[in-house]
């Protein structure tokens, strides 16, 4: 409203029949100012009068309400001056400016009369962005064996669109229409077709890089079990949005034995990445630093049931297989996926550190020995400290004698680390080659199965 000088006004609104529903006392500056009103009612004609005790200005504007849109109304006629006038006499327009987040702004002028205003806001599109990085189970691009690869995305519109990937990487930009501000759900699938004979499986996992190992996964498949992933994959678009994702798939072939190849989703991978009972697999994640701030690995240099120290040729074979098992989880492209751990050699149960162990409870914790029995390995499960209830690895250990040649203490230790044991036959086969150097299927289920998140069967 416009006012010649400052002064104080008292301000009144009045319905068509005259009643007073609201008066204000307020102060307005020379020039234009603009006064909120609340709380006026039913909706409809409204007229304003503003006095400052020498003159009364009445204005007339629209009082109109919308729970879905809220039309702010500006009086666009010259004060009316000496008093009322009558309905009839109110011929001025009115400028009806109609606004919502995340629509565009749309006005329209009426004359006075009864008008029916029809118009649908166009919405204003958000622009979804992720920018992914495929790579194979291993870490290594996808490309080094499909070169052509690319995934296709099913978007709620009823649109799909397929992205290939462009020097390792795949853009995906999308104007999305958001419902409630949400930018909903997609659907993700890989390019599954063979490539120089060889290809990757269906399985879609969405993690952040160097993710925690106590985190869920940002997207992977449904399935039944790791036989039978479901296609595709439902995305959370808005959990995506504007970050960098490295887009996990499996390749079909994984090199064996005696240049044998295994399919990922058959025997024996995907029966020992998915095994159940005594015989499940599930892995070391990080838990509450509290509680054991690292995964301890941890050799006793001497023999558990004597006590004598092992000699030094016996504690380095050991001390081989430790390490190439724990490199598995060592990815290509930077990623780890074991819990931060810790490994040492203890001579004696008289070291502070196996008192740290003991006081904690043995959580997170793994030991490797030798002894005077047969090979062996056990595993502890747990279900606290988990991030979806499933069983995790709470302590292990594997046992062997000097006797034992290096692929047998090998894939105790493997058991033991990985979680991965064979229920029935011998799990040696498929892990190590005859110099006890851990094979390509070997390193491919232990990544598996972390990659599917803790305790999926």
């Amino acid at each position: 409203m416009n006012s010649e000088k400052n002064d104080n006004y008292s301000l009144r609104v009045f319905d068509v029949a005259g009643r007073e529903i609201f008066s204000k006392d307020v102060f307005l500056g020379a020039g234009e100012n603009v006064i909120s009103l609340d709380d006026l009612g039913s909706q409809g004609l409204k007229l304003i009068s503003l006095s400052n005790g020498t003159e009364n200005n009445v204005y007339k504007a629209v009082h109109a309400k919308s729970s879905a849109l809220s039309p702010r109304i500006e009086v666009v006629n010259k004060p009316l001056v000496k008093g009322y006038k009558s309905l009839e006499a109110l011929t001025d327009s009115i400028l009806l400016t109609y606004a919502s987040n995340g629509y565009e702004t749309w006005d329209t002028t009426v004359a006075w009369g009864n008008h029916i205003v029809d118009y649908v806001l166009q919405q204003i599109p958000d622009t979804f962005n992720v920018l992914l990085k495929p790579f194979l189970e291993s870490g290594e691009p996808v490309t080094v064996l499909k070169p052509d690869f690319s995934v296709t995305i099913d978007w709620a519109d009823g649109t799909s669109d397929n992205y290939p990937v462009v020097n390792g990487e795949i853009n995906i930009q999308k104007e999305i229409y958001t419902l409630n501000g949400e930018l909903g759900t997609a659907l993700i699938k890989n390019d599954t077709m063979d490539y120089n004979g060889n290809g990757v499986l269906s399985w879609s996992i969405g993690r952040l890089p160097n993710q925690k190992t106590n985190r869920a996964n940002l997207y992977q498949n449904e399935c039944v079990n790791v036989l039978l992933p479901d296609y595709e994959t439902l995305i959370s678009l808005d959990s995506l949005n504007n970050k960098v994702v490295h887009h996990y798939t499996v390749r079909k072939w994984v090199e064996g034995n005696n240049n044998e190849w295994y399919r990922m989703d058959g025997y024996p991978a995907a029966n020992l990445v998915s095994s159940t009972g005594i015989y499940k697999t599930s892995s070391y994640i990080e838990i509450p630093p509290e509680v054991a701030d690292s995964v301890d690995l941890v050799v006793f240099s001497f023999n558990q049931t004597t006590g004598n120290p092992v000699a030094q040729e016996h504690l380095d074979r050991l001390l081989v297989q430790r390490d190439q098992i724990m490199g598995i989880y060592n990815l290509e492209n930077g990623d780890s996926l074991f819990a931060p751990f810790r490994t040492y050699v203890i001579d004696s149960y008289d070291d502070p550190r196996w008192q740290a162990i003991i006081d904690r409870g043995f959580e997170n914790f793994i030991y490797l020995t030798y002894y005077s029995g047969p090979q062996e390995n056990t595993r502890h499960w747990a279900d606290t400290y988990t991030y979806n209830g499933e069983a995790r690895l709470k302590y292990s250990d594997a046992r062997f004698n000097t006797g034992n040649n290096n692929a047998v203490v090998g894939v105790e230790c493997y058991s033991a680390i990985t979680g991965i044991e064979e229920g029935t036959g011998a799990l040696a086969p498929y892990v190590y080659d005859s110099e006890a150097v851990i094979i390509p299927l070997g390193k491919a289920m232990p990544r598996l199965a972390i990659l599917l998140d803790l305790g999926t069967d």
